[in-house]
């Protein structure tokens, strides 16, 4: 995701005069929504990808240039390429001295130096009380890091808040005390920021704070370089007060990830922290016109010129604090929501669990092993055992929400629940959808037609629950992608891979004269799954001469599933 990026960046920033190239064996956008991104890069900005691992890169005597040299996919002959630049993709290494700090602290690590985590809990470490997250467990994206921090955040608040009260920030010693500007005149300062070339690299930030310097009311107009800089922040807490400004317009990027920010920079300078307006000159303007510089610049300024205007009739405002019912509604049954449910509850506060259907469990009731190899069904009866057993905890089945009012802090659900669906009102000030997903059956391939067809969730029980039947095959394909990555269905489904591992392993424990044929456009095993599909591989090597090649085959293709059988003329495999 990093190396598409960049790509297309560099193609925004120079369009037609520069070449971007991809060499890569697998192609891993596997989280939600980057497979459009990866289509996009190829369509709308023509970066071009070559499946292939370079061996070679030499510099070009008597120039600057770099000499790639990689054999093309399909081509027995090498090819060569001499680049201006060549960028390489790198992966996560854990750093020695949180290797000693982990030992320190009694905590195990895995083979690859990384915190060792259970499957079912990937936040808790071998040491009570001590939990983690981010890269220290895992290579992974910043949306898994980020969901990782909150669970890890959410098992430790018990520790250090065992009341579950909110704990009062002292805000004196931060923040000094407001200045009455009420009666004052309007004085602006407007400050606009280059977000390196995010702004700076299409429109011309001088330019455009010498045109808010024209504006009325604007006492102050600067280009500000990072506006969330340390000394960016600083420079324009020391213009409010040597200036005397009273209200402030930054020209910056957006303001969901930033106004708080800036907010804060205000009350730090002694004003109430609504006297701030943002321009999100980022991403309503030069993102979205980054081939129209000319015209990104006049809008910049219509959008400078209207935050200016607004902000010059902006008021002091005080936060006022409300009620807030602390109980909290969970929507979903399955080991999402009972995980969230039994954490809160843990902390005192009254779930209410809502479940559609008349079980716990949901789609892991499908599941009898992870790719770990670690038994589901034990863990889903022990975690329903807690939950339905919890005393903070109130499960309501075969229930649906048929209405829903309120605001945050404050809302009232209505439900209809068991047999004869009666109607109840939930008062809570929290709501957690849990609400899951089906698994998708595809119409390709005869499934639901021909009973030597199924699913990767359907070969897993058959191979726990009736391993005889799987053992007397000879021959099995799995083909990967069937039903996704397609216009109908854009989005890798990201566990068809590890899933297709996992099975063929067990496959070959039950048979290993079993020939398990893959068929793959990329194999997506992040992170640590690489481990089980280098197994995989390894199988293929030691088995080979010893079965006379009946063990694991993968192979990529780049085929969309859409052969027209007409006959079920394969029934062999």
């Amino acid at each position: 995701m990093y190396a598409l990026k960049e790509a297309m960046v560099t193609k925004e920033r120079y369009q037609d005069d520069i070449e971007t190239v991809v060499f890569y064996m697998d192609m891993r956008t596997s989280g939600k929504d980057y497979e459009l991104y990866l289509n996009r890069a190829k369509q709308e900005f023509g970066v071009r990808f070559e499946r292939t691992r370079p061996h070679t890169v030499e510099p070009v005597s008597g120039s600057d240039g770099l000499c790639v040299t990689y054999i093309p996919e399909g081509e027995g002959l090498p090819r060569s390429e001499i680049f201006d630049m060549v960028v390489l993709s790198t992966g996560f290494l854990v750093p020695p001295d949180l290797v000693e700090l982990s030992k320190r602290l009694g905590i195990e690590l895995n083979e690859h130096h990384f915190v060792k985590t259970g499957a079912f809990n990937p936040v808790t470490t071998s040491k009570p009380g001590i939990y983690v997250c981010g890269l220290l467990e895992g290579p992974k994206d910043i949306p898994e890091t980020m969901v990782q921090a909150s669970a890890a955040a959410c098992m430790a608040l018990p520790c250090v808040n065992v009341s579950g009260e909110p704990q009062e920030e002292e805000e004196q010693d931060i923040f000094p005390p407001e200045r009455d500007v009420s009666l004052e005149e309007p004085r602006v300062g407007v400050f606009i920021c280059d977000c390196g070339y995010n702004i700076g690299g299409l429109i011309d930030v001088r330019e455009l704070a010498r045109y808010a310097k024209r504006l009325p009311r604007v006492s102050v107009s600067e280009m500000i370089g990072h506006g969330c800089s340390l000394h960016s922040l600083e420079r324009i807490q020391g213009l409010i007060r040597d200036c005397n400004l009273n209200r402030v317009v930054m020209g910056a990027c957006s303001p969901r990830t930033h106004e708080t920010l800036f907010q804060d920079t205000l009350r730090k300078a002694g004003l109430n922290k609504y006297l701030v307006e943002m321009a999100n000159l980022r991403d309503q303007d030069t993102w979205v016109h980054s081939d129209h510089p000319e015209e990104a610049l006049n809008k910049a300024k219509d959008l400078i010129r209207m935050a200016v205007a607004s902000v010059a009739i902006a008021r002091p405002l005080t936060d006022h604090t409300l009620p807030m019912n602390k109980n909290i509604l969970v929507v979903g049954g399955g080991v999402a929501g009972m995980n969230a449910a039994l954490t809160l509850a843990d902390q005192g506060l009254r779930v209410y669990l809502v479940e559609r259907s008349a079980q716990l469990g949901g789609v892991s009731r499908e599941l009898r092993r992870t790719l770990e190899g670690e038994d589901v069904r034990l863990y889903l009866s022990d975690l329903i055992q807690q939950t339905m057993q919890h005393k903070n905890i109130q499960v309501l089945k075969r229930a649906v929400i048929v209405d829903h009012s309120g605001m945050p802090g404050l809302f009232t659900t209505g439900v209809q629940a068991g047999p004869q669906m009666f109607y109840r009102q939930i008062v809570h000030g929290v709501t957690v959808l849990a609400t899951g997903a089906v698994p998708n059956r595809p119409e390709e391939y005869f499934l639901d037609q021909h009973e030597a067809v199924m699913t990767q969730l359907d070969l897993d029980k058959v191979i726990e629950d009736a391993p005889e039947k799987a053992k007397s095959w000879q021959k099995v394909v799995m083909i990967q992608c069937v039903g996704s990555r397609c216009p109908e269905n854009p989005n890798c489904a990201r566990i068809c891979c590890q899933s297709a591992v996992k099975n063929a392993l067990r496959l070959l424990d039950l048979n290993p004269r079993i020939q398990v044929y893959v068929l793959y456009r990329d194999m997506r095993t992040y992170g640590f799954q690489e481990d089980f599909y280098r197994k995989a591989r390894e199988k293929v090597c030691s088995s080979f001469s010893m079965t006379r090649g009946k063990s694991p085959l993968f192979m990529p293709t780049a085929a969309r599933w859409t052969w027209p059988f007409e006959t079920p003329s394969w029934q062999e495999s």
